[in-house]
């Protein structure tokens, strides 16, 4: 009976459980796994390096983030308390679950040498194309891939990856619209600006209104952020990129507002 659980304290230790497995059986996997960790008597200890295997909504206690820091020394990061508590506790867990559901790849912020927080699909589409264009992946190698770009779904669901990666100690930077002429949005940007921990997370608002302002563009109908990528490529090809929309790709790719030196070699 597995609601009974085992007999005597049993540990099971899987490591790298994502290898040769395809995307849905590894989520099959995982469920498995989490399962397992719930019976009584029986501890789970699991390594990976995959996002699937982690949910960000739930079980934040078993999550240990490991860091291999420059100086080559090993540390630990645990979350001992809930991070969701209060009247919205719940909402917040589901709606993050939500988020996750329908983008796996969320999880990566756990792996990722620093983070980008948007309000949805658009500014990220637009940056990531800017960055092709003016061969700022050619200059620095590497960047492409030290940041995680993460689509949250919208302005208010902001704070609640504020949370996570404050409390995992994960460096990040939000980058939102100010929105100045719609009142509603003044609210959701206090509580982003609360839930900030310089220098580990900081945030660079497009001001005064939004990407579409700054682009001096307006999107019509379905596939914002195409829309935005030819608009980008637009402004490139006649050398019109706008110096505070490259001053926000520094500060998603570099931390800061201005290019460091090209890496050689």
């Amino acid at each position: 009976d597995p609601a009974a659980g085992f007999q005597r304290p049993v540990v099971l230790a899987v490591e790298e459980p994502e290898l040769y497995m395809h995307p849905q059986m590894a989520r099959k996997m995982r469920d498995v796994l989490y399962r397992l960790a719930g019976q009584k008597g029986l501890q789970v200890i699991c390594s990976t390096h995959s996002p699937v295997f982690l949910d960000m909504a739930r079980k934040h206690k078993a999550i240990v983030r490991v860091v291999k820091t420059s100086a080559r020394n090993v540390t630990f990061h645990q979350v001992l308390t809930d991070l969701f508590d209060g009247a919205d506790a719940n909402s917040e867990r589901d709606r993050l679950r939500l988020i996750a559901t329908f983008n796996p790849l969320v999880n990566e912020v756990f792996f990722a040498k620093r983070v980008v927080l948007f309000e949805e699909q658009t500014a990220p589409t637009a940056f990531e194309r800017a960055a092709e264009l003016t061969d700022l992946f050619v200059r620095h190698p590497t960047i492409r891939y030290d940041v995680a770009l993460i689509d949250c779904r919208g302005k208010a669901s902001i704070p609640m990856f504020q949370k996570v990666l404050r409390h995992f100690k994960i460096p990040y930077l939000v980058v939102h619209d100010e929105d100045r002429t719609n009142p509603s949005q003044a609210a959701q940007n206090t509580r982003i600006e609360q839930a900030l921990n310089p220098p580990h997370g900081t945030r660079f608002m497009i001001s005064p209104q939004d990407i579409e302002d700054l682009l001096g563009y307006k999107s019509h109908g379905r596939d914002k952020p195409y829309q935005a990528l030819k608009r980008v490529e637009e402004l490139h090809e006649n050398g019109q990129l706008p110096a505070l929309f490259l001053k926000a790709m520094h500060m998603i790719y570099f931390g800061q507002e201005d290019e460091p030196p090209a890496v050689q070699g």
